[in-house]
C-alpha cells in the first residue's frame, strides 16, 4: 500500500487565526506501508483552555475486509500556530477488521489555510496496543464547527503539570561549550553578563502578573530547580561561577505556558559591582539561556 499524498486537499498557506482551536476537526490520516490501510478517516473534538488542549480523537477505516473504529482520549498544547498532541488512553474500540491493531498516536500539526478553510496539517508517529512502533504518516484536519465541548478540568490540571520532564538531557557543543538543545527543544542564543564574583547570588521570581508559570532551572548541566511554580515570592540560589570556564550557563525550561504565554521568569543578581535584572522567556520549542562570564 502506498502513501496517499495530502496535496489533494489544496494549496496550504500559514494562517494567523484562530488563536483558539476549540471545536470539531475532520479529515484524513495517511500511513506509510506496513499498516492495515493507506488512508483512514479521523476526527478531533477539541477543547482549548489557554494553551492546554484536551478532547477526543476518533479514527475509522472501512474496506472489503470490514469496518473498524477507535476512540481515544486526547491531550496536548496549542501555541504559536502549532498543535502538539498525544493520544493517551482508549475510550472505545470497534474491531471489524481482523488485521487491525490500533495505534496511540502523537504528533505536531501546523495551523494552515487550505482552500480558504482553517486546517491542521503535519506528521504523526505512534505505538500499537502492544507497544510496538506503528508505520508513521501524515494527518490533515479541517475545522467543521466551533461547538464547545464540556471542559474536563481534571484532565486539564493533569496536563498542566505533566507537559515536560526535567530528565531531559542538555546537549553542549564540544567546540563552543554552549548548550544547543535540551531534550528536543532548541536553546536560544541568549545573553552574556559579566560578573566579578565566583559566588553569584540569584533571585528568581515572577516579574509580572502571577499566571501559574512552572519552571525548571539548569546550571551547567545540573538541575537546580525542578518543576517550580514561580510567584512573587523569591527563590534564592547560589551559583559557583568558574573563572576558567568558557561558558557558565543558566537555562530556563518551561513545563507549561501559564495563563499568558510564553513562560517567563525574572532573574536578579549582584554582579560584583551592582544589581542586575534579566528576564528569561521559554516555550515548548525553545529554552532561554543566560551566560555568566567571570571578568576580574
Amino acid at each position: 500500500l502506498s502513501l496517499i499524498s495530502l496535496t489533494c486537499f489544496g494549496q496550504e498557506t500559514p494562517t494567523s487565526s484562530p488563536n483558539n482551536i476549540t471545536g470539531r476537526w475532520v479529515g484524513t490520516l495517511t500511513q506509510d506501508p506496513g499498516g492495515v490501510g493507506a488512508e483512514y478517516q479521523i476526527e478531533f473534538t477539541i477543547t482549548q483552555d489557554g494553551p492546554i488542549v484536551t478532547g477526543t480523537s476518533v479514527s475509522k477505516i472501512s474496506d472489503k475486509e470490514g469496518n473498524s473504529s477507535a476512540s481515544l482520549e486526547l491531550k496536548g498544547t496549542f501555541y504559536n500556530g502549532k498543535l502538539l498532541f498525544k493520544e493517551v488512553k482508549f475510550k472505545d474500540k470497534n474491531i471489524g477488521h481482523k488485521e487491525v491493531s490500533w495505534c496511540k498516536k502523537k504528533g505536531k500539526l501546523r495551523l494552515v489555510t487550505s482552500k480558504g478553510k482553517d486546517a491542521l496539517h503535519g506528521s504523526w508517529t505512534g505505538v500499537d496496543e502492544d507497544g510496538n512502533p506503528c508505520s508513521p504518516g501524515e494527518l490533515l484536519l479541517k475545522k467543521e464547527s466551533s461547538e464547545v465541548p464540556t471542559i474536563d478540568k481534571k484532565i486539564i490540571d493533569t496536563v498542566k503539570t505533566n507537559t515536560a520532564s526535567t530528565d531531559a538531557k542538555v546537549f553542549v557543543d564540544a567546540q563552543t561549550h554552549k548548550p544547543y538543545k535540551v531534550g528536543d527543544r532548541k536553546v536560544k542564543e541568549g545573553v552574556h553578563k559579566q560578573v566579578q564574583t565566583t559566588k553569584l547570588g540569584l533571585k528568581v521570581f515572577d516579574h509580572k502578573k502571577e499566571d501559574g508559570d512552572i519552571i525548571s532551572l539548569n546550571y551547567n548541566g545540573k538541575w537546580l530547580l525542578k518543576e517550580h511554580k514561580i510567584d512573587k515570592q523569591e527563590v534564592n540560589l547560589i551559583l559557583d561561577v568558574k573563572p576558567n570556564s568558557k561558558n557558565n550557563f543558566l537555562i530556563l525550561y518551561a513545563h507549561n505556558l501559564g495563563g499568558t504565554p510564553p513562560n517567563t521568569a525574572g532573574i536578579q543578581f549582584f554582579n560584583g559591582k551592582e544589581e542586575e535584572m534579566h528576564i528569561l522567556n521559554s516555550n515548548y520549542d525553545d529554552c532561554d539561556v543566560i551566560y555568566f562570564d567571570y571578568a576580574f
